[in-house]
């Protein structure tokens, strides 16, 4: 990464973990492992119960040929180490690809609240809390597969963004990354990320296109080619779960921001 424009200081690192649970027993509030020391014992007690229950019914994964998956059945993608370090890999290269920027957004000022969307292991929400330790970051995500020391301006809340949004406060930068095949309403996806910004505050919006195209065959490859039969059967697959794949393509996520 590059050198960040603010002065270099020293930031401690610790556990910053909140709860906050859709399809079990949602707590809207979350429980945040930095802030259980501050409650008086007995709604210590209660909390570090609830997290204690909650953390295992989360953790409880399902396997299925040797992989490991979370509870939310119409996710696609598994969470176990490989996956990970598959993640962490595109987060490196693709950051490399724009120049080892962590955003292209225009911001003005150094942003206070940051929301990272899909945080997956949490390594985009990590560096950017690194390089503006002034901001509070958030992650979010439904697998709790981020690291447990992390800056202690970055929490990771584990909730499931296709439902109601339950942030009590305003964001000036909203990161979205890699959601392909992992949302059913694109539009209500936006209007709640609209709904929980700043005036004047950003979205940034990173999805792939896994339409693969070459210049020796003049944009895209022939039909009969390999990668473009995979395509089409991930094409068709993610359009029968109603999580279609093709939501770069024929400017649909400009009409979802317009919708």
């Amino acid at each position: 990464m590059q050198t960040p424009d603010v002065a270099p200081v020293a930031v401690a690192a610790t556990t910053n973990i909140v709860i906050s649970t859709t399809d079990m027993n949602r707590n809207d509030k979350g429980i945040a492992a930095d802030e259980k020391q501050d409650s008086q014992a007995d709604t210590e007690g209660a909390q570090a119960s609830s997290t204690k229950s909650l953390s295992k019914s989360i953790t409880d994964y399902r396997r299925i040929h040797g992989r490991t998956y979370s509870q939310k059945t119409d996710y696609w993608g598994p969470n176990d180490e490989t996956q990970n370090e598959a993640l962490e890999i595109a987060h490196y290269w693709e950051t490399l690809f724009f120049d080892d920027r962590l955003f292209l957004a225009p911001l003005n000022r150094s942003p206070q609240k940051v929301l990272d969307v899909g945080t997956g292991t949490g390594i985009w929400a990590i560096d950017f809390a690194d390089e503006f330790p002034s901001a509070e970051v958030i992650g979010v995500d439904i697998s709790p597969i981020q690291p447990p020391w992390v800056p202690t301006n970055c929490k990771f809340y584990f909730d499931d963004v296709e439902q109601p949004w339950t942030f009590a406060q305003e964001f000036d930068f909203i990161h979205i990354r890699h959601l392909e095949a992992s949302i059913e309403n694109w539009p209500v996806l936006y209007k709640q990320a609209f709904d929980h910004l700043i005036p004047g505050g950003f979205i940034e919006i990173k999805e792939f296109d896994i339409t693969t195209r070459s210049q020796v065959f003049g944009d895209e490859i022939p039909e009969d080619h390999i990668f473009h039969q995979w395509a089409k059967v991930m094409f068709e697959a993610t359009d029968r779960l109603g999580k279609t794949l093709a939501q770069t393509q024929n400017h649909s996520i400009g009409m979802a921001l317009d919708a």
